[in-house]
């Protein structure tokens, strides 16, 4: 499948997760209140990132030596699903046994049984994301991407479904568990080989999951490191804001999550490849693309952040607007960050992901420590904001150094003024109430506008994402139609 296509049904499918996620986010959050969606958020944040462990590192490597290694495609991912067992189960008993610690930091009793019913989910969790790597790597995308609408849709259905039943939050976490075993159930289906699968390059395979799997922990901690500060400074209902602010703030996170999946095969087949002027097009069109959505995305939401925060959660939670007006732009950040820090992965150097990582969230760390107590939520959100910048400055180096490019300037510069004309146009504008819905929706049409005046986006960009026969598609390297720049 294209490189084009790809990344537009990877980012139609990841946009299902925050789509249902922002649904049920939003009704358990005027369901249970400020602080009892405060609770359901430091679980989840905590084990959000705890699913690092089984869905990075050997999941990455899975995505990165099928692609390179098609003939061997089962023998790579049966390797690696032995060595996931083996973390999924350390990971649960040790999650399930230090839960009163969890209770005893944050001084809430009622997190250690949430707890221990939501690292369940770590279980089915890992094994789906296993089979969903399997898919990627050889760029069966169209698959993937209906691995992820059956596991959200089917959470969020789970949700509506368990929470009515139980009347607590024990149904929402009990409805994660659930989504993701109906997602395994489906990754394996689609299973066909049914020959015995040795042992296959396991040394290799794990000096890639190891630093992988560091790096994406250490990344994780920069989304959720200001949650947990402030958690621990203030009470539930101040968390209760900063969650449904975050919620809102990681759109351009999520959005990033569907691209960064076709970028990391990818460069991966096309350096297997020698094809070093193709990694360098993925590179620069997978920066523009993200800029070209995530800025206007940004504006928008400085705007009508107070308004956005009433619309979805309901005027208790206005005073998370002004964190959303800081946190989607650290979010922003992190999004770009994550992107070029795959093009690393994908170059095998996860060390170097890492490490750089690792010397960021120092910085977010010693940032949070120091504003939290004295300027609260606001702290946080200005912490991961200044953190993530420095990041993204030490990641687009590395990468300009390693392949001399990361976007043209002329693209640049009529994204910007298309985005900061849109901006302008709407402060002048100075809409308030429900009647930004619609300033947001114009805005976007005149933004576009301009990016077709400008010609930033022509119908050749259009063309390469309709089906072809299959034919054309073989005809060249699978990634012979990326964006031209």
């Amino acid at each position: 499948m294209s490189f084009k296509r790809g990344t537009l049904y990877l980012t139609a499918a990841w946009a299902s997760l925050p789509i249902t996620g922002y649904v049920l986010n939003v009704w358990l959050a005027r369901t249970f209140g400020p602080e009892g969606y405060g609770v359901y958020g430091l679980v989840m944040s905590i084990l959000m990132w705890l699913e690092i462990f089984v869905i990075t590192g050997l999941p990455y490597a899975v995505q990165k030596f099928v692609a390179s290694d098609e003939s061997n495609a089962y023998a790579i991912l049966w390797t690696a699903g032995r060595f996931q067992l083996g973390m999924v189960v350390v990971l649960f008993a040790v999650c399930f046994f230090l839960s009163p610690f969890l209770g005893m930091v944050f001084g809430n009793d009622r997190l250690i049984f949430y707890f221990r019913i939501a690292t369940f989910h770590l279980v089915f969790y890992g094994f789906f994301h296993l089979l969903v790597s399997f898919q990627n790597g050889l760029r069966h995308f169209g698959r993937q991407a209906l691995l992820f609408f059956v596991y959200s849709l089917s959470k969020l259905g789970f949700v509506f479904l368990l929470v009515s039943l139980f009347h607590t939050l024990t149904g929402a976490f009990l409805a994660n568990a659930a989504g993701s075993l109906l997602g395994l159930a489906v990754g394996l289906f689609f299973l066909n080989d049914r020959k015995e699968r040795p042992s296959h390059r396991t040394g290799e395979i794990l000096r890639f999951a190891v630093p992988t799997l560091l790096f994406t922990v250490t990344f994780t901690l920069l989304l959720y490191l200001d949650l947990w500060v402030v958690s621990f400074h203030w009470g539930d209902e101040v968390r209760g804001y900063y969650v449904a602010a975050s919620m809102v703030a990681r759109i351009p996170y999520f959005l990033v999550l569907g691209l960064s999946s076709t970028v990391l095969p990818t460069v991966s087949w096309n350096l297997a490849s020698d094809g070093l002027e193709q990694v360098r097009s993925t590179i620069a069109s997978s920066m523009r693309f993200l800029l070209m959505v995530t800025l206007p995305i940004g504006i928008l939401l400085m705007i009508f952040s107070h308004e956005t925060m009433t619309l979805l959660y309901s005027s208790e939670y206005l005073p998370g607007g002004e964190i959303l007006t800081v946190l989607i732009w650290g979010n922003t950040l992190l999004a770009f960050l994550l992107l070029l820090a795959t093009v690393i992965i994908a170059d095998h150097r996860p060390k170097l992901a890492f490490g750089i990582t690792g010397v960021i969230v120092i910085l977010n760390a010693v940032l949070n420590l120091i504003l939290v107590p004295g300027r609260g939520a606001m702290g946080g959100a200005i912490s991961t904001t200044l953190a993530a910048g420095a990041g993204v400055l030490v990641v687009m180096v590395a990468v300009y150094k390693r392949f001399r490019v990361l976007i043209r300037l002329k693209s640049l510069v009529r994204i910007g003024l298309a985005a900061a004309a849109m901006g302008l146009g709407i402060s002048i504008w100075n809409i308030r109430g429900n009647g930004f819905v619609l300033a947001m929706i114009l805005g976007i049409v005149f933004y576009g506008a301009l990016l077709l005046v400008f010609k930033e986006i022509t119908p050749q960009d259009f063309r390469h994402i309709l089906p072809r026969k299959e034919r054309e598609e073989t005809a060249a390297s699978p990634y012979g139609d990326a964006l031209p720049m």
